[in-house]
């Protein structure tokens, strides 16, 4: 019969003859990540081949093949079986690691779980919860109020393989929830806003007046690519917003002001008028329009990113960051594959050895930047070494026998000044509440102040408590 891969990590056949799907075997007992890009072939009802895609030493996808046998469990070597909750297994290179330290373990077998996500809060204070969890994308600083995650700086302090001084100062402290590090990347990304030195002047930071004042000097120009309301308040104002306009030591909010008012107003007319989630994220390819003067989602990923974006501009660039209320400058970070035990896990030292193997492991092959500022300098170096290619487009590239000395210096300082704390919580919230409550205006099916008002009732409750 017909057979597929569930996004649980489950093999399963269809019986024709009853309608229903039968599960076959779970991909992990067998020690293999298998995402859609396999090839299986039953031999026999206990036997079958595999072939299928795996990060080699390189870093380059590699076809690698197995022969599956079903073999009695009791014939099976000893080992203490830890569960991890799955999260967001980004680019399946976690998951491939699992497998790779369940076959070498000698004393530990991982089984992934997928858990549902508006279930997983019960899980992690069950009686029988998960060992490890990957917290890509997740509230984690929910987790470390409520002392769900164990304290993972004594295991980091104590490694003779790892140093809390391997790791970017700005990801740990973003990690550290009421003075407990909770969590541990392996990998980081940033986002960051850049426009023309022309236009910018060579500024490091700046406050939401002169952002402003950029827009209203070049009327005929937009600021950036899709800047519709929901863009301007979710993205490029947003931490003006929660810095202007709540006071978090006294729990208090400024949201039916004069000021946010006519903040509002001016963002909706210098917006595209009707209301989009389209994220304003540039192609990167061929060249900046000159109508555009911003830049607002340059993804730091790589460690050229900067001369890919002086590709694009075709002139000089600056990185601004994000507009603040007294011009410092501000990026937002993303933690990548970020690890956790599980406070109430009675198995820590194989979970701490797992996690501890993960980030050490000598091959480490990164989709993004390293978490390991060790590692960061590791990778410009060979940068260094191979030389850069820059795809502009079409019969459009660029090489370069290494990255700037002083993009690298940038590079460097964008992460070090990252807020890498999650954008899930209260404060992501406020600003969804502001988009909701506000878009009407925009059409003028309620006014500014009613709507200004609804904001402030709903958001101060929040804030207080």
């Amino acid at each position: 019969g017909l057979f597929y891969t569930g996004s649980d990590g489950m093999l399963y056949r269809y019986r024709k003859e009853n309608g229903s799907w039968e599960t076959v075997l779970c991909w992990g007992d067998s020690n293999l990540a298998c995402d859609s890009d396999f090839t299986m072939l039953l031999l026999s009802e206990d036997r079958m081949a595999v072939e299928l895609s795996v990060f080699g030493q390189s870093g380059l996808q590699e076809r690698k093949f197995y022969l599956l046998a079903k073999t009695p469990v009791e014939e099976l070597p000893e080992k203490e079986v830890l569960v991890m909750e799955a999260g967001d297994l980004l680019y399946d290179k976690l998951e491939q690691y699992v497998m790779e330290f369940n076959r070498n373990s000698e004393d530990y077998h991982i089984t992934i779980r997928h858990t549902d996500p508006t279930r997983l809060d019960a899980e992690l204070v069950s009686s029988n919860p998960p060992d490890l969890i990957n917290l890509t994308y997740m509230d984690y600083v929910k987790y470390g109020q409520k002392d769900v995650l164990e304290d993972l700086m004594p295991y980091l302090e104590g490694s003779n393989v790892l140093d809390k001084e391997d790791f970017i100062e700005s990801v740990l402290e973003a990690c550290t929830v009421k003075g407990r590090l909770v969590c541990i990347p392996d990998e980081i990304t940033c986002t960051t806003v850049i426009g023309r030195t022309s236009q910018l002047g060579s500024r490091t930071g700046w406050s939401a007046a002169e952002a402003m004042a950029l827009a209203e000097s070049h009327s005929r120009a937009r600021l950036f690519i899709n800047n519709s309301f929901s863009a301007m308040m979710r993205e490029f104002f947003r931490d003006y917003i929660l810095e202007a306009f709540v006071d978090w030591e006294r729990g208090e909010c400024y949201f039916d002001s004069e000021e946010f008012i006519a903040f509002i107003k001016w963002v909706v007319e210098h917006s595209d008028g009707a209301d989009s989630e389209e994220i304003p994220m540039e192609t990167l390819l061929g060249t900046m329009p000159e109508e555009r003067l911003l830049d607002i989602l340059t993804l730091v990923n790589s460690l050229e990113t900067l001369m890919i974006a002086r590709a694009y501009f075709g002139e000089e660039i600056t990185v601004a960051g994000y507009p603040t209320v007294g011009g410092g400058a501000v990026h937002h970070g993303t933690a990548i594959n970020q690890l956790g035990i599980v406070a109430a896990s009675d198995k820590k030292e194989g979970a701490w050895q797992f996690i501890e193997s993960f980030l050490a492991r000598e091959q480490g092959i990164y989709t993004f930047l390293p978490a390991r500022r060790d590692r960061l300098e590791e990778m410009a170096a060979k940068e260094a070494e191979r030389g850069i290619h820059i795809i502009l487009g079409p019969d459009m590239a660029e090489d370069y026998d290494c990255i700037p000395e002083e993009d690298l210096e940038q590079i460097y300082a964008i992460i070090d000044k990252a807020d890498f704390t999650p954008r899930e919580g209260i404060r992501e919230e406020i600003i969804n509440i502001i988009v909701e409550e506000m878009s009407p205006c925009l059409s003028g099916a309620r006014e500014y102040e009613d709507a200004a008002d609804i904001v402030q009732n709903r958001v101060k409750n929040m804030v207080q408590e």
